[in-house]
């Protein structure tokens, strides 16, 4: 398998007022990225609010990013060909996920990707047959998403191991401050590509070992990211620093006001309008967005040195 490194955004969903995608919007937002230099994208994860996406809704996601089929006959506004692009193919049942990664490899997809199962408390043998049927579906390479604290899963090291070793698995998303297990992982299992996916701690993640990042606010600063990421890899280490604590400043604003309804709106101020949130999120709008506008402000998110 060809290795998945670096800047990662995972990517918001654009929706129009009436809750469908808008596919202008997404466009807008695949160029936006590319031009900040990121190296792929995570389509309907989290933050992509896939969980709330009907299955048509993912599909027409996956086919406008990754497929000619949904744009332009060159190709010139679609992630083929220039960003590598892993699907996140979760849900509650696991013939859907299935159905969906298989989806995602037809389309052309470069990697797929699911949290464990939610809600029902089937068992790490459980988790374990089903992360088995989705990597097993294609033969892309699959990503474990580790996200204990909204799973309600947390997984051994020996466990994570266990999954490691199933066929197709290349790695995992690692979505959790437990940068002791994380370096852990890639001690024990060097060949395993390990994603960060706490963006407050990008830098140490790097340092205990993390081939890259996947994310919320990768959106909002993507050239941000791209900087902490090559300074890291060239030994820079205090401009690396530097990078950190201004995303985390940035950061602190976005999560409390809200995270994926946060980045919503700043996608919008800054340019790329990403419409509401699918329910039962809520959707920042009227003071409350100008409140959020004022905050970032405050701890200079619009300087050049994040969006430009």
């Amino acid at each position: 398998m060809t290795p998945f490194e670096g800047i990662y955004p995972a990517l918001v969903t654009p929706l129009t007022s009436a809750g469908n995608l808008n596919e202008a919007a997404l466009e807008k937002l695949v160029e936006f990225h590319a031009a900040a230099g990121v190296d792929g994208l995570y389509l309907g994860g989290t933050t992509g609010e896939g969980l709330l996406l009907d299955l048509a809704t993912r599909q027409r996601l996956v086919e406008r990013v990754v497929s000619t089929r949904g744009g332009s006959a060159s190709g010139g506004k679609c992630a083929r060909g220039r960003l590598k692009v892993i699907v996140h193919v979760a849900a509650c049942s696991t013939d859907d996920a299935v159905a969906l990664a298989r989806y995602a490899e037809e389309a052309g997809a470069d990697a797929v990707s699911a949290i464990p199962p939610v809600f029902y408390k089937i068992g790490f043998d459980g988790v374990h047959e089903y992360y088995r049927r989705i990597a097993a579906a294609t033969r892309l390479p699959f990503y474990v998403y580790y996200i204990p604290a909204l799973s309600g899963l947390a997984f051994s090291i020996e466990e994570l191991g266990r999954l490691f070793a199933l066929p197709n698995v290349a790695g995992v998303k690692f979505s959790d401050y437990n940068l002791f297990l994380l370096h852990a992982l890639r001690e024990r299992y060097p060949e395993k590509i390990v994603f960060s996916g706490e963006d407050q701690v990008f830098l140490p993640a790097l340092v205990m070992g993390a081939h890259g990042a996947i994310g919320l606010t990768l959106n909002l600063m993507p050239r941000l990211y791209v900087a902490l990421y090559r300074a890291f890899r060239s030994g820079n280490l205090a401009v690396a620093q530097r990078l950190q604590f201004q995303a985390n400043r940035v950061i602190e604003v976005v999560i409390r006001h809200g995270s994926i309804a946060a980045a919503k709106a700043i996608m919008g101020m800054l340019g790329v309008d990403c419409g509401p949130c699918r329910g039962p999120l809520a959707t920042i709008a009227g003071p409350a967005y100008d409140r959020l506008r004022q905050d970032l402000e405050q701890v200079g998110f619009f300087d050049a040195v994040f969006i430009t």
